[in-house]
């Protein structure tokens, strides 16, 4: 855990966004994970043992206020699909301590599909400023194969560790569905054969969870804090998730399309769809093509993709 901070601008853009292109979301739900100090009423309330917190919020300027008053987390989470308008009665514009959050049942629709880009590493802190570059390089990879098959263009978010792509799509959330958006993720894991950032494939839960944009990733294993509460030194910062490119138009991906991604996926021969670095003949031939397809008119990943100083 470490002290939150909070970029309200980064906060406010990506909630406005998300609501703007999903206009039946009627609530955005956020959770604090692993909090152990908040704010209330000026008065400091400390935990022995994390709790969580959640809030269903209708109101951008109270969702953000009421962040504040988190001082100390692990994580702060959105709701990565849309949350039925029930939940708001538990916790209506506020925070609040150990409350049931939306569960599968009470998640309306599948609107976003995440890929998520981890980095390997032998702890659970923060990663390295290689690997979470190395991350981003092959999110990119992937984000132009898929659009070269058909994909719109998604949301690139660093999570604070790796990177995420979000894709916008229209999907019941039955069975059926859900499977298949574990095999396409299978797919997309199968292409990459990058030697130390994984696909993570058990993102595909309707009722998904990931980083709000706007607030810091401070996943840390205890082991890896010293005495006075500062991370070893084989470990960087924890950096804030935001949000590295918002396509002009955040437009459906079809159902069929990714099916047609997935189904091809069963071929044996795979290798040319590998977006890592081991086959470097390819990776560098991607490399070029990415870069040109960057600074095509219309796309603006360069104008826009905030980089790391």
């Amino acid at each position: 855990m470490c002290r939150q901070q909070y970029n309200d601008n980064e906060i406010r853009r990506f909630v406005n966004f998300i609501t703007d292109n999903f206009k039946q979301r009627e609530i955005v739900e956020i959770r604090a994970i692993g909090v152990s100090e908040v704010l209330e009423d000026n008065n400091i309330i400390k935990y022995d043992e994390p709790v969580n917190y959640a809030g269903y919020f209708k109101n951008i300027d109270e969702l953000i206020k009421e962040l504040h008053k988190i001082s100390v987390a692990t994580s702060i989470y959105f709701q990565l699909n849309r949350t039925n308008i029930s939940n708001f009665d538990r916790s209506p514009n506020k925070m609040s301590k150990s409350i049931k959050c939306a569960s599968e049942e009470f998640v309306d629709n599948r609107e976003i599909i995440l890929i998520d880009l981890d980095p390997e590493r032998d702890f659970k802190g923060p990663s390295t400023k290689e690997k979470h570059k190395q991350s981003y390089d092959v999110a990119r990879n992937i984000a132009k194969y898929l659009h070269d098959e058909g994909f719109k263009e998604p949301i690139i978010c660093s999570s604070g560790n790796g990177t995420h792509l979000y894709y916008k799509v229209n999907i019941n959330k039955d069975k059926e569905n859900t499977t298949l958006i574990k095999n396409f993720l299978k797919t997309i894991n199968r292409w990459n054969d990058h030697r130390d950032i994984k696909v993570d494939c058990g993102v595909f839960d309707v009722a998904r969870i990931c980083k709000l944009p706007g607030t810091v990733n401070c996943k840390t294993d205890y082991k890896d804090i010293d005495e006075n509460g500062k991370l070893n030194k084989r470990q960087l910062e924890h950096r804030m998730a935001k949000v590295l490119y918002y396509p002009e138009q955040f437009e459906n991906t079809d159902i069929e399309t990714i099916k047609t991604i997935t189904v091809g996926s069963q071929d044996e021969e795979t290798e040319e769809y590998n977006v890592g670095e081991d086959n470097i003949e390819s990776q560098e031939l991607r490399t070029h093509e990415m870069i040109a397809w960057l600074e095509e008119e219309g796309h603006g990943y360069i104008k826009v993709v905030n980089k790391e100083k």
